[in-house]
């Protein structure tokens, strides 16, 4: 319906929709009715839709594959871990990272899901007055979600928000002792937040 709105009003060219949801919908209008459309989703696919719908927009796939070149090439890591939620998104990434990592030559040594329920204060840290994991805070003691990476990794891959990871990547730091600093922490689109610092 948008879609044809604004061809009714003389739009030239449509830049949108943002989300995978109604991407498919939007295209396939716009196409039928021969008005460009440029998507920002990051569904794959879209541009196979006809020849008036575009794409600008990394999907998870072109991620991973230019994140993990970038670490085997460049850094020479062979060795991966993945943290990663569990829910459909995070298990899309880790899988795809998985290929990736396989197809380079690489080897995932470890790996582990978590829920976004883990990211919260247990009982003793409210008591205590310590902050919520997506507040800002600076300490993990008293958290209810530990993880402690193996000391072989060498880069270690987050596929979640910038919310998310500032916690999991303190809490890495407190419970992996043999942990070398020298770990690469990897991540997606979703990081880019002047709140991960």
């Amino acid at each position: 319906q948008a879609v044809e709105e604004l061809a009714k009003e003389g739009a030239i060219g449509i830049i949108g929709p943002l989300l995978s949801a109604t991407v498919v919908t939007a295209s396939r209008k716009a196409q039928e009715i021969k008005i460009p459309l440029i998507s920002l989703s990051q569904k794959s696919g879209i541009a196979e839709i006809g020849d008036f719908v575009f794409k600008n927009a990394l999907t998870p796939k072109n991620q991973v594959n230019q994140l993990v070149d970038y670490a085997v090439n460049s850094k020479k890591i062979t060795k991966f871990g993945i943290l990663y939620p569990s829910n459909s998104y995070g298990s899309g990434f880790s899988k795809l990272f998985n290929e990736a990592v396989q197809a380079s030559g690489g080897k995932v040594v470890f790996q582990k899901a978590y829920a976004h329920s883990d990211l919260r204060r247990s009982k003793a840290t409210k008591e205590i007055g310590s902050f919520s994991s997506f507040d800002g805070g600076g300490v993990v003691e008293g958290m209810e979600k530990k993880f402690s990476v193996p000391s072989g990794v060498q880069a270690l891959f987050i596929p979640d928000s910038y919310k998310a990871v500032r916690y999991v990547v303190m809490s890495v730091h407190a419970d992996s002792t043999k942990l070398p600093s020298s770990v690469v922490f990897m991540g997606i689109n979703r990081w880019n937040n002047p709140g991960l610092v």
